[in-house]
């Protein structure tokens, strides 16, 4: 069973869905739970309902405007420092 920490909420799930194309939705949950989740620096801890995890999740999707190249560039600068996702996402 998939550690419930893990998950995506509703909100972000929508988020995917309006920015990318069906087919590819799986994919794009698949790396914000991997890959922009538990591993960003400070966030050992959060859950799908954490305020700084949900922030980066919404700013990857908004800036990457349905580019899956540029949504794993924005998750790579996440894992660097996600502040400056958020700020640029205009979540800061």
């Amino acid at each position: 069973m998939r550690d419930k920490s893990q998950l995506l909420s509703g909100e972000i799930l929508e988020k995917i869905r309006s920015v990318f194309p069906p087919e590819q939705i799986e994919e794009v949950a698949r790396i914000l739970i991997t890959q922009c989740g538990q591993n960003l620096p400070f966030m050992e801890k959060a859950d799908q309902f954490n305020q700084n995890l949900r922030r980066v999740r919404l700013s990857v999707l908004g800036l990457c405007k349905g580019d899956m190249h540029k949504l794993r560039e924005l998750v790579e600068d996440a894992k660097r420092d996600w502040r400056d996702v958020i700020v640029a996402g205009g979540y800061g």
